[in-house]
């Protein structure tokens, strides 16, 4: 899938999608959903003869248009092909559906909040936003999460919203925070952060201890050294008090 050959826009996706009586919900034409093979891994999905993901992922119709699905909870899918393939360089599954087909089982999600730690890890910990993501999409990736979960990321949105402006990193200064870089919302899909992740002390730590103490130790020695601090913040003059 190239992004650059489609359109994303979220309302033609879902106009392709029609929910039966039964709960199923088939497409109109062909589509296609992405889901990154470190997904099975971090048991977030599962690709055999029983298919299901987590409902964090891309999907793209055969007529040229995309959209991000936000859905922190585990969605079972019924594909008529799956191949493996790569996307920015990283492994993936693309799940096709032929037209009429369909592409989920059921809407009756079951309530559960046990996909909540392994995709928070795998998003925001180790900074790995699925392919096709825009930083919007990443900020409000469970915003859904006490409808489908019954989880609250927070006390408002507003703190899972600093933890996102931690990670995203320009992409020309990965030291350097994103939010000083757009000059217009076009600028985020024309000039998109680079995702680092949050247990990475090298480019998200301001100050040296919190650089040595964190994970990536060689990574944050070298960062240290590079980029050392003009100033003591509180955490450091308590450590070393």
């Amino acid at each position: 899938m190239d992004l650059s050959s489609l359109t994303r826009n979220r309302d033609k996706v879902r106009a392709n999608l029609v929910k039966l009586d039964d709960s199923s919900v088939v497409c109109r034409e062909g589509c296609k959903v992405y889901i990154p093979q470190r997904y099975v891994n971090k048991g977030l999905a599962n690709v055999g003869e029983t298919c299901w993901s987590v409902g964090e992922f891309v999907m793209a119709t055969d007529s040229g248009f995309y959209c991000a699905t936000l859905v922190p909870a585990i969605m079972i899918l019924t594909p008529t092909e799956v191949r493996q393939v790569k996307l920015d360089g990283n492994p993936y599954y693309e799940l096709s559906f032929a037209p009429g087909s369909t592409v989920f089982e059921t809407t009756w999600i079951p309530k559960t909040d046990s996909c909540i730690p392994p995709l928070f890890n795998e998003l925001i910990i180790n900074g790995n936003a699925p392919y096709g993501w825009s930083l919007f999409d990443l900020a409000k990736c469970f915003h859904l999460a006490p409808k489908y979960a019954g989880f609250k990321m927070g006390a408002n949105p507003q703190v899972f919203e600093t933890i996102i402006n931690i990670i995203s990193r320009d992409p020309e200064d990965l030291n350097k925070q994103y939010r000083n870089v757009p000059q217009a919302l076009a600028d985020v899909y024309k000039k998109p952060p680079t995702i680092v992740g949050l247990r990475n002390p090298a480019v998200t730590s301001t100050n040296t201890v919190a650089k040595l103490i964190g994970s990536y130790f060689q990574d944050g020695v070298v960062s240290a050294l590079i980029n050392p601090s003009d100033r003591v913040e509180g955490v450091e003059a308590l450590l070393r008090s």
